[in-house]
């Protein structure tokens, strides 16, 4: 079976034809490696992204499944791409629970 794959990453778009295997794979190495979503089996979010500092403006990683939540990820220097200020934030549901100024380590809680 074949997926269309699709990603939004540093406003280049990126699809082709792959297999659902290789899709997952590719997801998982955007999402765990670069953007640096560290799985947890409690209710703590850590992203430590691999991104140097000052390769990306911006890029954002959203609706990602985690614990029955949506997270999104974004980074954004100067904080005029996304509107949600400058930084790296994580949202679940929509809500903020982390943000730093840095392109750095963070951490966050999931409310219940």
């Amino acid at each position: 079976m074949f997926k269309r794959l699709i990603f939004l990453v540093i406003g280049i778009v990126v699809s082709g034809t792959t297999s659902a295997c290789g899709a997952q794979r590719d997801c998982d190495l955007v999402i765990s490696g670069l953007v640096g979503l560290v799985p947890r089996e409690d209710n703590t979010v850590v992203v430590d992204p691999l991104i140097p500092a000052n390769a990306w403006d911006w890029f954002c990683l959203d609706n990602v499944p985690y614990h029955g939540r949506s997270l999104t990820i974004l980074w954004d220097r100067d904080g005029e791409k996304y509107g949600k200020g400058k930084g790296l934030h994580i949202f679940a549901d929509g809500k903020e629970v982390a943000q730093s100024n840095e392109l750095t380590c963070i951490t966050g809680e999931l409310f219940e």
